[in-house]
């Protein structure tokens, strides 16, 4: 098994093992276990979900939550704050495909 295997299926294992000690649903538990892994990366100074979906039909926008950005260069006032908003895609699949994750990479390009 490769390593990428294996920290798929340990990470798939977290996330189903998180849900049911926390009485969350697994894509809640997904959002929580990705705010983990970026706050330790220092990517963000921690994770909060608020989800919201809207946008109408010709415009469909989801929001799973938002965290904070770590050493911020403060350009005004004590009270900036950058945020970055986070959206999570959890998919349980038994076996990784490239293709998978070309998709995924092709829908962040549009994102950002």
């Amino acid at each position: 098994m490769s390593d990428l295997d294996e920290f798929h299926h340990e990470l798939i294992a977290d996330i189903q093992g998180d849900a049911d000690v926390l009485g969350l649903v697994t894509v809640e538990a997904f959002f929580e276990k990705v705010g983990e892994l970026l706050t330790e990366a220092g990517e963000l100074d921690g994770a909060n979900r608020a989800y919201f979906e809207g946008g109408g039909a010709s415009n469909p926008m989801r929001i799973d939550g938002y965290g904070g950005i770590p050493e911020t260069p403060m350009v005004c006032s004590a009270l900036c704050y950058a945020i970055s908003l986070l959206v999570t895609m959890f998919v349980c699949k038994t076996r990784i495909k490239s293709s998978d994750y070309c998709s995924a990479c092709t829908g962040l390009l549009f994102l950002v």
